[in-house]
């Protein structure tokens, strides 16, 4: 009777500990680490080896299926994630057809997509474009936070080019999914999609300037962007602007308006400065909609903000910036210095 006691007693500590060891796909908001998940990203290099339930590379083809869900693989990777006793409504809905996947969050669109310009030295995931209500508010810019070395002749990062993925990692409510397949369209309370890229220097399709970690995450009505830059330069760099705090952008004739959190006063067709108290601007659109852009780094000497409007464009519009960094205080950067900016985006 003792022996079949002690072994009791050893199977269920084998079995409490080996439960608590489940992978997890959880990274903070800002200064979140990749080096966890070598193992689960798909790689922009055709011999570097994934696991048998991922596909060699980010290329697609012609296969298109619904992701397969896992109860084995079922990390939560929302900063806002509930406990396992309550329901969660999926809200967001996703399709992929090749290197280009739309998100759906109620009224509101994005396009992510795999944006391949030799001319520009440019392979990354990026966002492309935003449709709420059926209308197209920007397409082809950057929302994502690029940066400008200080007399650079271009930002460098994202739309600018100059950047070229390494690896790519997407999770539907922590599942892994398979980036080199088509996807008919599910539904999911949380897609996070994380990108691991060198950032070269402007021009330069020699010289590594940045290592960028880069974290969208889509749950409900809203998407946080989250960017780690490491500089891996010999130099110091000059960092003249970081947009990475926050951006956005839309046409003024989309819009009755805008606010922010120094100043409610209802404006349109003209610009806000915002100086270092601004971190969060409001639009009001035409088809019923709002916009909130929030910023969520941290503000110090380098930070300043403010509505720039485009008035000079035949179509003008107006684009709201939280800029970590500002030309009027410029930023040295040593080797091995790391910027972390995180902003969210929520339409309602």
């Amino acid at each position: 009777m003792k022996k079949f006691m002690s072994l009791l007693i050893i199977i269920i500590v084998f079995s409490l500990t080996a439960c608590g060891n489940g992978r997890q796909n959880d990274f903070a908001d800002v200064n979140f680490d990749f080096s966890n998940i070598s193992s689960t990203i798909h790689s922009n290099s055709s011999s570097t080896p994934v696991p048998s339930q991922v596909t060699s590379s980010a290329n697609t083809n012609n296969a298109e299926s619904a992701p397969s869900f896992s109860s084995s693989n079922t990390a939560n990777t929302s900063s806002e994630a509930t406990s396992s006793t309550e329901t969660v409504e999926k809200r967001v809905s996703i399709t992929k057809t090749a290197n280009s996947i739309t998100v759906t969050q109620g009224k509101n669109e994005y396009t992510l997509r795999r944006h391949i310009s030799k001319g520009i030295n440019l392979d990354t995931w990026r966002l492309t474009r935003q449709v709420i209500c059926g209308e197209e508010v920007w397409k082809d810019i950057d929302i994502e936070g690029p940066l400008k070395q200080e007399g650079a002749a271009d930002f460098i990062g994202g739309y600018h080019g100059d950047e070229v993925f390494e690896t790519v990692s997407m999770t539907a409510d922590g599942v892994e999914l398979d980036v080199s397949s088509n996807w008919s369209a599910f539904t999911t309370a949380n897609f996070t999609v994380l990108v691991k890229s060198k950032v070269y220097y402007c021009n330069d399709t020699e010289k590594v300037a940045f290592i960028r970690h880069k974290k969208l995450v889509f749950t409900d009505n809203k998407l946080t962007v989250t960017n780690d830059w490491e500089y891996v330069g010999d130099e110091n760099f000059v960092l003249s602007v970081h947009t990475g705090g926050g951006i956005w952008s839309i046409f003024c004739d989309q819009i009755k308006g805008y606010s922010t959190n120094t100043d409610s006063t209802i404006k349109n067709n003209v610009g806000t400065a915002g100086g270092k108290a601004m971190d969060e601007v409001t639009i009001y659109g035409i088809k019923d909609f709002t916009v909130t852009i929030k910023g969520l780094s941290q503000k110090d000497k380098h930070y300043a903000a403010d509505v720039s409007y485009f008035g000079y464009e035949k179509r003008p519009r107006i684009k709201p910036y939280f800029m970590t960094v500002y030309t009027s205080t410029p930023r040295v950067l040593a080797t091995g210095t790391r910027l972390s900016t995180a902003f969210s985006i929520t339409v309602e």
